[in-house]
Formats: structure tokens, sequence, C-alpha cells
């Protein structure tokens, strides 16, 4: 009986079959660690200043006549910051925040720019619902993308595990 709780023990205690014999696991530290919050934020106010900036000079193009300031260029400014406004600040948030990523992060790049997408969409409805404060937005903003950033960089199963 003691030989079987001996192997037993020695079983539970072995490396899982992805880890070489001799090399500790390396694990997860889990999410909102500070580094990739702090550059989710950055990104975030970033990809707004991009995107406040992009919407100001083209407006100046059309005040200068360098644009024609037709209903169809002015439909398309208006599309064009829409979009804008939704992928820019999730996706420079996501790339900042990768590249202070606490490593090993079990979870991927992909599901990052999902979730930040998910918080900007979060950040927007609040903006529109809390119409015409408008400042609400930034911190709802740093708040949910940062949120949604880390849980997608570590949200997934430990490489080398089999599940």
């Amino acid at each position: 009986m003691a030989a079987l709780a001996l192997a037993l023990q020695l079983a539970l205690a072995a490396p899982g079959p992805g880890v070489p014999m001799g090399v500790p696991p390396h694990l997860d530290p889990g999410p909102f660690q500070g580094g990739e919050l702090f550059g989710s934020s950055l990104g975030v106010l970033l990809g707004d200043v991009a995107v406040i900036g992009g919407a100001y000079a083209t407006l100046r193009l059309f005040a200068d006549g360098t644009i024609s300031p037709s209903a169809h260029n002015f439909r398309t400014f208006a599309y064009g910051t829409g979009v804008a406004a939704l992928v820019v600040p999730p996706l420079s948030a996501v790339l900042l925040a990768r590249w202070f990523r606490a490593d090993p992060a079990d979870g991927a790049t992909w599901k990052a720019i999902l979730l930040a997408l998910a918080g900007q969409s979060i950040a927007l409805a609040a903006g529109y619902y809390a119409s015409p404060r408008f400042w609400v937005i930034p911190p709802v903003q740093i708040a949910a993308i940062g949120a949604g950033t880390t849980l997608g960089f570590h949200w997934g199963h430990p490489r080398g595990a089999i599940v």
C-alpha cells in the first residue's frame, strides 16, 4: 500500500507531458498586471489622439478647398472617422499592451483584440447614453479596453498542456 501511495505522489508531482524533465514550468502570472494596464491605457489615449488628429486634419483639407466639400465626401469622411474611432484605440491599446505584456501569457493576441473591441463598444455606448457629457468616454475606455486586453492575453490553456 505504501508503494502505491508513493507512486501516486510521484505521478502527481511530475511535470505535464509538454514540459521537459528538469525544467520547471513557467506559469502565467495572470491578468491585470501593471505593465499591461499601463501599455493599454497609453495605447487608448494615443489611439484617441490619432483619431481626433486625423479628423481635424481632414476637416482642414475641407476648409482649405483641397477636398471638395460635397455631400459624398462628407459622408465618406464620416464613415471613415466612425470606423477609425471604433478600431484604432483598441488596436493601439493591444499593440502597446503586448509590448509591456507579462510573459508567459496563455491567451492570444486575437482574443485581446476582440475583447478590446468589445470594450470600445461599451465605451462608445456609455458616451451615447451620457450625451452631452462626453467626458465619460475616456475613463470607460481605459477601464473596459484595459480589462479586455489583459483578459485576452491570459485567457487560455497553459502552453503544452493537453486539454
